[in-house]
């Protein structure tokens, strides 16, 4: 303790480095014994006499069975049996690192190694380049549910019931949660199946953690609104259940039924996939469910409405032939009505 520059601290460290200094003979003398004891076990003779070699040295006979004329061991012919193995994966290796392909495509760049004061090219962090989309699937494969469990075209405005797993708190967690302020251990090996009923409001997430939200009216007389995050892929999901096709036109998402009050707080039905709907259980009921598509994952708000890509920005543009004719989709009444008065605007008109 001090400072580092004070004589007591300047005192302990000459005192270090002097214990240092005195144990280092002591770990030199104790290597050189074991080196020695070794030495002399690797020179001593077997039990039969019949080899003699050194550490690391190949197995060769000795005299007084060279003498004999005696054929030799399986020890010998399974040492060379070994090597001559060992030769031939040695040769494989080769060969596969001859046809490996994993670095095909690369410049030599890119598969150089720099020291940390030089900035590599473009082309060595392309090699090094984490493709997201593949760290993500081996997690959503990992954790997914299987494209049946999930109801066909599902769509922000329909009614489903979801069932899911809820823990069972037993009376000494509630104890617990009484003694710790609200806090108590749950047993997720006991549990019950329980369901709620909603309007799906959106989609949210990529992958295995895609979320739908739900909105449900809870109470009687003036009920009250509680909105509810379901992770789709969760485990403890059982079961999704359509009880009512809603449609909600062009809109992306329903959170405009936050605004719907009483005998309003209701979305149109959709007609088209209520029959839809019907023509799937009456081909379950027949047994022709082999017919029916499979259903797809729920899709968000960018997957359903992709945003619009210019024809400029495709690869098969070509600038020189450019007809357009061939871009303008407008309608003749786009073209000449709303055209015509697109080009009458002046705003720098002044009456």
């Amino acid at each position: 303790k001090g400072h580092p520059f004070s004589p007591r601290c300047k005192a302990a460290m000459a005192a270090h480095r002097l214990g240092m200094s005195v144990r280092a003979p002591r770990l030199r003398l104790a290597c050189a014994v074991l080196l020695a004891a070794i030495a002399v076990l690797s020179f001593a003779p077997s039990r039969s006499g019949a080899f003699v070699g050194t550490l690391g040295a190949p197995l060769t006979v000795s005299p007084s069975l060279r003498a004999t004329s005696q054929p030799l061991p399986r020890l010998i012919l399974a040492a060379s049996e070994q090597e001559a193995s060992d030769a031939i994966m040695v040769q494989d290796d080769e060969e596969f690192d001859d046809e490996d392909t994993s670095m095909v495509g690369y410049p030599d760049e890119a598969l150089a190694e720099y020291p940390f004061d030089e900035d590599p090219p473009a082309s060595w962090f392309e090699r090094r380049r984490i493709d997201r989309h593949k760290v993500n699937m081996v997690f959503f494969d990992m954790y997914k549910k299987p494209k049946s469990f999930f109801p066909h075209d599902l769509r922000p405005g329909d009614t489903i019931r979801v069932s899911f797993k809820d823990p069972v708190f037993p009376k000494e967690a509630e104890k617990d949660a009484k003694v710790n302020k609200g806090f108590a251990v749950v047993d997720y090996s006991k549990t019950r199946e329980i369901f709620t009923d909603g309007v799906i409001m959106n989609f949210k997430g990529e992958y295995h953690s895609r979320t739908v939200h739900l909105r449900t009216m809870v109470g009687k007389g003036i009920p009250v609104g509680y909105e509810l995050i379901f992770p789709m892929h969760s485990p403890l999901i059982t079961g999704i259940q359509v009880l009512r096709r809603g449609y909600i036109g062009n809109n992306k998402n329903a959170y405009f039924v936050r605004g719907l009050i009483g005998k309003k707080n209701q979305i149109p039905i959709d007609k088209e996939r209520e029959e839809r709907d019907k023509l799937y259980a009456e081909l379950r009921e027949e047994g022709r469910a082999d017919e029916i598509p499979e259903p797809d994952y729920p899709q968000t708000e960018n997957e359903r409405y992709p945003l619009p890509v210019w024809k400029q920005d495709m690869d098969d543009w070509d600038e020189s032939e450019y007809d357009p004719a061939k871009v303008d989709q407008r309608t003749e009444y786009q073209k000449e009505i709303l055209g015509k008065w697109k080009d009458k605007y002046d705003p720098n008109f002044k009456p």
